[in-house]
């Protein structure tokens, strides 16, 4: 989220601890700025929440056995958990209009908050699908993974939170298919990886395949794997 949080916006609490701090008592904001110390903590604490309750535990299930809604309602679950302690309104898909990158760049041009709920309903579908193969490699996971990464932050299917939920999902997928989880510490904050990050996902626009994003996730997921070895 790029603007200000108004008392409107945030649950009771994140309000109430704000107007302790100095920013407010000076008068210095009208809202809580979006990356303020309080908002990162309560949305790490509900990323936290994302992982424990959902793609941990759902990730050693018969995922390819799911009906196209159950993951439709997950995905709301996780945006709902990752802003419990800050949005008062979460937990749907979006209701205007959003644009990623470069406003002039139509390669990361994303659909209308109208076309969301088919567009996410195609993916789940899509997802389906890909979890009905067998993969012998792990350059077919990794292709598999970005796949769905991609897609689904193109969809960009919530006002906010999409690349968390992109990443939770990737490795929730990622256990599954008996890898380890690769993005769940991916600071939000990190300017440097969060430029390799954009980096691949333009790249995957503007080629118009997911080789650069899988490349992306291959680096997590193969230094975690020598650090287990």
């Amino acid at each position: 989220m790029d603007e200000a949080l108004s008392r409107d916006d945030v649950v009771v609490n994140l309000w109430n601890s704000y107007t302790k701090t100095p920013d407010y008592k000076c008068g210095l904001t009208e809202g809580i700025p979006p990356n303020n110390k309080l908002v990162e903590k309560q949305e790490r604490l509900g990323l936290e929440r994302v992982y424990d309750h959902l793609v941990k535990k759902s990730a050693i299930h018969n995922l390819k056995d799911r009906a196209i809604n159950d993951w439709l309602k997950e995905w709301k679950e996780m945006h709902n958990l990752l802003f419990a302690f800050v949005l008062k309104k979460r937990g749907d898909w979006r209701k205007k209009d959003l644009r990623i990158g470069d406003p002039y760049d139509n390669l990361l041009a994303l659909p209308p908050w109208q076309d969301v709920p088919r567009r996410i309903s195609e993916f789940a579908h899509r997802l389906n699908e890909l979890l009905s193969f067998e993969y012998k490699t792990n350059k077919e996971k990794y292709l598999v993974l970005a796949e769905i990464h991609y897609k689904f932050v193109m969809i960009h299917p919530f006002d906010d939170g999409n690349g968390r939920i992109a990443r939770a999902l990737t490795d929730q997928i990622s256990l599954y298919l008996g890898l380890t989880t690769a993005m769940v510490g991916y600071p939000k904050h990190n300017k440097k990886k969060q430029s390799l990050y954009h980096r691949a996902i333009n790249r995957s626009a503007k080629f118009k395949n997911v080789v650069p994003m899988s490349q992306w996730i291959e680096s997590y997921i193969e230094k975690q794997l020598s650090q287990l070895a």
